[in-house]
């Protein structure tokens, strides 16, 4: 009877311990927390490829005719050109400046804006083109630039003359240096100046 309740005993260990095991195995047993997801994937993004000096000096060129100044893209025509970097493009562009600073003097000559129109006049005059196309296309010869000039120093050099008389020196002498800036050569200019500033130095000497 002792050994059959034994047994059972045993028994009943045996599957208790079997049981407790399994919930064992089954806490162990739990799904892995889930991952976190990939950061997406990074897009590349591509680099602009350099232009070389001569397309960047016509990027330059283009921009400043287009922005309607055409002193500054006749200078850095000038300066890309004696490198030979420009090609078949300088032409249009050269043409093109030359065209809209003629227009430029001719606006300022109307409404009489003599010192910028005697500057744009010159810088045209300075950059005269010496191929027979681009002369049909400018329309004006160099004879006619330079008559155009000496309207504009002819003008300004009576309103300096005006104010010598009033006794307004330093007026005077910057009218005069105004006709200068696009006249170098205008030996009547460089005179009167050169004469009114010995005299506004004498009189600054007395006081």
């Amino acid at each position: 009877m002792n050994r059959s309740v034994n047994q059972i005993a045993l028994t009943v260990l045996v599957l208790a311990a079997l049981f407790l095991g399994a919930c064992d195995k089954e806490r162990v047993r739990k799904p892995p927390p889930p991952r976190p997801p990939k950061p997406p994937a990074k897009v590349a993004v591509p680099v602009p490829e350099k232009q070389s000096p001569a397309a960047e000096a016509r990027r330059e060129i283009r921009e400043l005719v287009r922005d309607g100044q055409f002193e500054a893209a006749l200078l850095r025509i000038r300066g890309v050109a004696d490198k030979g970097a420009l090609g078949k493009d300088y032409g249009v562009l050269y043409e093109n400046s030359l065209i809209g600073l003629l227009e430029y003097g001719d606006e300022y000559m109307e409404d009489h804006d003599y010192p910028r129109a005697g500057s744009a006049y010159r810088v045209v005059l300075d950059n005269y083109p010496s191929d027979e196309y681009t002369r049909k296309r400018l329309m004006r010869s160099a004879q006619e630039l330079r008559q155009s000039i000496d309207i504009c120093a002819g003008v300004l050099m009576e309103e300096g003359l005006r104010e010598y008389r009033r006794g307004m020196l330093e007026k005077a002498i910057a009218t005069w240096n105004t006709v200068i800036s696009f006249d170098p050569a205008n030996e009547e200019a460089l005179k009167a100046r050169d004469t009114a500033i010995t005299q506004l130095e004498n009189l600054k000497k007395m006081e």
